[in-house]
């Protein structure tokens, strides 16, 4: 794969830089909180007037206006925890230690269900494990999802001075150019929100990364057909 030649090389940001890097993500988290969880909250509420409203409903009408509020609510709820949570596990305090990035690197594909090639630098690397073992799951799932032709995938860790970078790219039809700026947006693909989904997995990388001091970005190939998503974050040799 040629195609992240013409595409900037993200390195570790400076402090003032991380702090951007870290707001950002940030407003991206309340944005959906106000966005995907009062839509649901105002769904439910509409339906509440509707049944106040038209007092000459039929049992199935009221039956039918009552699930709608029950699964506006629900949806409302589901998201609100899934961010909460999400923004918890973010913040959670946890001390770097030695990691075997071979056997992280499988212990991901175990969780992402998939069997990606990834070139690997070999030794042992020190990193928050957790954090670091799920923005790698997050990122497998993210270009099992969004990368149409698998052949054109591929998936690589660098090791870059005091930094662990994770860099994927692939050809896609549905992560266009003008689509970019809100990437990280949570539950912006479908494949975001389906039944049993704990978290919305791009914006995991986005959240995960930024607190751990690190960064992202995602780029389109020149042509328009693909992209390259890449993360980064603080590590030392162990």
């Amino acid at each position: 794969m040629t195609q992240t030649s013409a595409v900037p090389v993200l390195a570790l940001p400076q402090p003032e830089e991380a702090d951007a890097e870290l707001r950002d993500a940030l407003a991206i988290l309340y944005s959906s909180l106000n966005h995907d969880v009062s839509v649901g909250l105002r769904h439910a509420a509409s339906f509440c007037e509707l049944m106040d409203e038209r007092q000459a409903q039929t049992e199935e009408e009221k039956s039918l206006r009552g699930r709608q509020v029950a699964a506006s609510a629900s949806d409302s709820q589901k998201v609100l925890n899934m961010m909460i949570g999400l923004a918890r596990a973010a913040m959670r305090q946890e001390a770097a230690a030695p990691v075997n990035l071979q056997e992280m690197a499988m212990a991901a594909q175990h969780e992402a269900g998939t069997d990606f090639s990834i070139d690997l630098p070999e030794g042992q690397l020190s990193v928050p494990p957790l954090k670091t073992h799920d923005i790698l799951v997050s990122f497998l799932l993210t270009l099992d999802a969004l990368v149409d032709d698998k052949d054109s995938l591929s998936v690589r860790l660098e090791v870059d001075q005091d930094a662990l970078r994770i860099v994927g790219q692939g050809a896609s039809g549905q992560v266009r150019p003008i689509g970019l700026p809100r990437f990280f947006k949570p539950f912006k693909f479908k494949h975001e929100f389906p039944p049993g989904k704990t978290k919305p997995a791009i914006f995991t990388i986005k959240l995960f990364a930024a607190w751990m001091g690190g960064a992202t970005s995602v780029h389109s190939w020149p042509e328009g057909n693909g992209f390259c998503l890449q993360t980064i974050i603080p590590a030392k040799a162990a």
